[in-house]
């Protein structure tokens, strides 16, 4: 019987930059709390963004905000990075580069109740394109916005449309990815000799990893499957033993494999096979097994 377990490691840190302040409609500022590594093999990761507002024009009561994003496509951290998308209250506020802002009350509503007001944004970053991100790989994304004032607004397409600033420098987003690794294939699995007439069983082993992959091997029996049962000191008769290999490199218990190849995003298959050294005779009749776990870590 062959098990494994997996130990995934992380560590994406984003950074929101405080923008220039706009001088005809309001200032804005944008406000979020430290954001962990991104992991493009989990997902999507949600983050909370607050943008504080303060009104320049002293009728402003109300103010809609935009953000634009430096390409004309989909919307990425950086120009190859994650993608990832602004929303408030579900409804996207965040736009291709050349997007000015309606007046029509798009985007997030700020109420400027003593001339002032917060609202949350909601930031998702996501992998939904599949790109294989390597771990420790850093993008970055300077969003501009717009922001429109109005006065007395009560709903929208209401209220006396006053200034608008648009294009001003806003927040960063900045995004370094996880080193990651995770098993595909669920454990435990069977790699099953059936009555021995085979000298050669082999699984296997689905994985996805962001970095290279350090493996460490432990098997309960040192290399040998014991019949059900047995007492210790095992007899020759009740045990018979294997050799093994991962990925086609010989591997036995305790050993340590540093920095294997990267198995991406997309993911790949590492085989492992066991192989007796001839077929098993003057052995107990019965069942015998081994225990190998096999336990990843992210390498450099």
């Amino acid at each position: 019987m062959s098990k494994w377990t997996k130990l995934a490691g992380v560590a994406l840190a984003f950074g929101i930059a405080q923008p220039a302040m706009a001088a005809n409609c309001a200032t804005v500022s944008f406000s979020a709390p430290s954001l962990p590594e991104f992991d493009p093999i989990s997902g999507t990761y949600v983050q909370t963004i607050t943008a504080n507002v303060t009104n320049a024009d002293s009728q402003a009561g109300v103010a809609n905000i935009i953000l634009v994003d430096n390409d004309t496509g989909a919307l990425k951290i950086g120009s190859s990075g994650p993608e990832y998308n602004i929303t408030s209250s579900g409804t996207p506020i965040a736009f291709p580069l050349g997007r000015t802002i309606s007046d029509n009350h798009e985007g997030a509503q700020v109420n400027l109740s003593n001339n002032s007001g917060s609202t949350s944004l909601t930031l998702t970053v996501n992998n939904n394109n599949g790109n294989d991100f390597v771990g420790g790989m850093t993008f970055s994304e300077p969003l501009k916005y717009s922001i429109q004032c109005y006065k007395n607004a009560t709903g929208t397409g209401n209220g006396v449309i006053l200034k608008k600033d648009e294009n001003q420098s806003g927040l960063t987003l900045p995004v370094t990815i996880k080193k990651v690794v995770s098993f595909t294939t669920a454990a435990p699995q069977t790699i099953n000799f059936g009555n021995f007439t085979s000298l050669s069983q082999q699984i296997q082993i689905g994985l996805k990893s962001t970095s290279s992959i350090n493996v460490n091997v432990q098997t309960v029996n040192d290399n040998n499957m014991v019949l059900a049962g047995a007492a210790r000191p095992y007899p020759a008769n009740s045990v018979i033993s294997y050799s093994m290999t991962l990925k086609g490199t010989t591997v036995a218990n305790g050993t340590n494999l540093s920095n294997q190849t990267r198995a991406g995003v997309a993911g790949a298959s590492w085989p492992l096979i066991l192989t007796l050294p001839s077929l098993p005779t003057g052995k107990i009749a019965g069942s015998y097994s081994d225990t190998i776990t096999l336990t990843l870590t992210p390498g450099i």
